[in-house]
């Protein structure tokens, strides 16, 4: 386990994202919409906890923070953050307070949590969340007690009203989380047990029918993420510098091909697959840098070394906009985010990173 104390799980809709589901620095875009523009919530690793809200202006073509970070009401260590599909409320899962933060957009791109953290049903290390496609239900793993909280939104509030699931099979510390775009599977990965386990919804009820999967799976698996047809998944190893390529077929997912390691540089963390369904990013904590990865004939792979340029210090989570154009990885050792923007298939990051607000 890496001691750090404390983001992409693409989501169908590309809203909401999860920056390797453990560590502050995850990340979420929030799509433009008429009255606010493309705006991006990533967790800040300065105590206390705090979230900082850039948004893309369109006429200086650059992401600025405009305003001085949320932290009224977001707990101590923020883990992780999830989008809501209509991007009008977010969750950040807390994982040293054991609660889970409800954030809300005015509409025009200024977000605050006006409400004190959701404690109640809420696990011992809350670490990776995903919202549901319809926006109506959320997923949170408790790290620590190796269960999952579910949350339901009513009336403009989310809350979690039953115990937290557990699963005899799930695994050991549970960090992070993607799910299928039709919702009916959530992939967990369990640190401490090299596995991945699948949740499938059945009758609207959460079910594990199968063992997890540890074929193939690299030690300490920190993420997850699921592309856009539902049919691949990518789990990065830290320990092993590796990254595992599972697939799904007729709903049974399993890893059938050995780790990819070619380019893929010390302490894999954070993935995220690309709306085109045909790359994917992937930060290397280790070394300061990131993989690009590429699908050839129904193969992937990291054709060339990784983006080191303006990567910070020690990237962990990682997020692409939802049209594929630019990606933003935060640095957990620089406290900043670094803007890669892609050019026909070729990712690099020209600019300095951007220095997050602390005050």
């Amino acid at each position: 386990m890496r001691l750090v104390v404390g983001l992409l799980l693409w989501v169908c809709s590309v809203f909401a994202s999860n920056a390797s589901g453990r560590d502050p620095g995850g990340i979420a875009f929030v799509p433009a919409t008429d009255t606010a523009p493309l705006t991006a919530l990533v967790l800040s690793n300065e105590a206390p906890g705090r979230v900082n809200v850039l948004a893309y202006d369109t006429v200086l073509q650059a992401w600025v923070i405009p305003n001085p970070p949320i932290k009224t009401n977001i707990g101590l260590n923020p883990d992780a953050i999830a989008v809501a599909p209509d991007g009008n409320t977010a969750l950040v899962t807390n994982s040293a307070s054991n609660s889970v933060s409800a954030l809300v957009n005015d509409g025009e791109g200024n977000w605050s949590a006006p409400n004190p953290p959701i404690t109640e049903n809420i696990g011992f290390m809350p670490q990776g969340v995903i919202i549901m496609p319809d926006g109506q239900a959320a997923l949170v793993l408790n790290r620590a007690s190796a269960s999952v909280s579910v949350l339901v939104y009513a009336d403009g509030t989310w809350s979690a009203p039953n115990p937290p699931l557990t699963f005899e099979n799930l695994g050991q510390n549970p960090q992070a989380i993607s799910i299928t775009p039709d919702g009916q599977a959530a992939l967990v990965v369990c640190e401490e047990s090299d596995s991945v386990a699948v949740l499938n919804l059945a009758d609207g009820v959460w079910v594990m029918p199968n063992a997890p999967i540890t074929t193939n799976i690299g030690r300490s698996p920190l993420s997850v993420a699921v592309t856009p047809d539902g049919l691949t998944a990518f789990v990065p190893s830290f320990v092993d510098n590796s990254l595992s390529v599972l697939v799904n077929q007729d709903g049974i997912w399993s890893a059938p091909n050995p780790p990819i390691t070619d380019f893929i540089n010390p302490n894999p963390d954070s993935v995220a697959a690309a709306p085109s369904g045909t790359e994917a990013l992937l930060t290397n904590f280790g070394n300061n840098t990131v993989t690009v990865l590429f699908q050839q004939d129904g193969n992937w792979m990291a054709l060339n070394p990784p983006i080191k340029t303006n990567i910070g210090t020690n990237p962990t989570g990682i997020a692409i906009t939802p049209d594929g154009t630019m990606a933003l990885v935060s640095n957990y050792g620089s406290n900043d985010v670094s803007v890669l923007v892609n050019d026909n298939s070729n990712w690099s990051a020209p600019n300095p990173p951007i220095p997050l607000r602390t005050e």
